[in-house]
Order: C-alpha cells, then structure tokens, then sequence
C-alpha cells in the first residue's frame, strides 16, 4: 500500500509539472500543489485492504482459539483425574469385599 501511495504522489507530481510547463507556454501562473490521490489509487488499494482485514481477523480468531486452549490446559491441571478417583475408590472397596465368610458348621456360630 505504501508503495502504491509513493506512485500516486509521483504520477500526480509529474503531472502538475506537465501541467505548469504547458501553463508557462501560454504565460499562466503555475499550480502549487498536486492533486490528491483518486480515484484509480483507491480502487488499487482495495484488495490490499480487504486481504490485510481478512488475515487480521484471522490472526485475532488464532489468538482467541489458543488462548481458549491455555485456558483449559490449566483446567486440566488443576481438576483431579476421574480416572484416577475410580481407581482410589476401587482399591478402598476391595479390602471390604474380603471380609471372613461365615462358616457353616452350627459350631461355630
């Protein structure tokens, strides 16, 4: 876009050189300054603009989506397996499951 802009100013500055060299051949007072960009520049430069929108959109959506990430990494972190909880569960339930089965002899009762 930059360069875009340095040919315009160009372009419009030796065109108001043309311009005044042909108002000096007819004796008028030359023009002081240049036009501003037109309408070609901006036409130019409006696929440079969209394209800079899209990938800046696109940037910021990449930023939010791996901060959303980070986010749930420290999630993780900080939550106790579930996995791991069953299997503390587990082991506490198994030494009940041993208990002395009862005999059946009437003696021992």
């Amino acid at each position: 876009m930059e360069r875009i802009d340095a040919f315009v100013s160009e372009y419009h500055e030796a065109g108001k050189h043309l311009k005044n060299m042909c108002l000096a051949l007819m004796g008028k007072e030359p023009v002081q300054q240049a036009k501003a960009g037109g309408e070609i520049a901006r036409y130019v430069k409006a696929p440079y603009r969209a394209s800079r929108a899209c990938m800046g959109a696109m940037k910021k959506q990449a930023e939010k989506a791996i901060a959303a990430l980070e986010g749930l990494e420290r999630q993780a972190q900080r939550r106790p397996s579930v996995l791991e909880a069953m299997r503390e569960q587990a082991a506490k339930a198994a030494p009940a499951k041993h208990q002395p089965e009862a005999s059946h002899d009437r003696g021992s009762r």
